[in-house]
């Protein structure tokens, strides 16, 4: 696509264009996704640096034409963001891995039953506390492993509503087990062991 092309093209993205911005994801997302499991080794990963790196660019649209040189903005945006995903990944593992030596060391076997059930009990009253069409959205998502798109299609709302529903449900779940973010990660490891 020439310069001229490309900066027409991100001025309308930069109106909120949505014909533009799906051309645009239509023309990025197989290179972000190819470079992410590139990066990542991990398709599924790839498959969420796909969605939140067109998140932010339609988040940050009213900027974008200002870019001179999309390809590079978005291979760049990409390898950040997967950069970004890796370090949380490793921190989590060392934390988790902190939390399992040190209840271990306290109290080794012992209350993990009830750890699993106090969980569920919390996670319960969380999900109950949501609307059922954000309910409906958490559940498919994360019980059943459906993809948002797959979701948006199956509801008939837009992808942007499944993330929207998805952070409200995440953000009500974490407040609902806030403080109990230690027996949350123990409980999640135990019942992978």
């Amino acid at each position: 696509m020439s310069d001229a092309l490309e900066k027409i093209w991100l001025e309308r993205i930069a109106g909120g264009d949505e014909q533009a911005f799906r051309e645009l994801y239509d023309q990025y997302s197989p290179r972000i996704y190819s470079l992410g499991v590139h990066i990542t080794h991990s398709s599924i990963l790839a498959q969420e640096l796909v969605q939140e790196i067109f998140e932010k660019l339609w988040n940050k649209r009213s900027n974008l034409y200002g870019i001179d040189n999309l390809p590079a903005y978005i291979k760049a945006m990409t390898r950040n963001t997967a950069s970004n995903h890796l370090k949380r990944m490793a921190h989590e593992q060392l934390v988790l891995r902190s939390l399992v030596n040190q209840q271990t060391a306290e109290e080794p076997g012992a209350g993990a039953g009830l750890d699993r059930l106090l969980i569920r009990r919390l996670w319960k009253k969380a999900l109950d506390s949501l609307s059922p069409k954000v309910r409906e959205v958490y559940l498919l998502s994360r019980i059943e492993g459906l993809k948002n798109a797959s979701i948006a299609e199956k509801m008939g709302i837009s992808i942007y509503t499944v993330k929207e529903y998805l952070k409200k449900a995440l953000s009500v779940i974490r407040k609902e087990l806030d403080g109990r973010m230690d027996v949350l990660i123990l409980a999640a490891l135990l019942l992978l062991c």
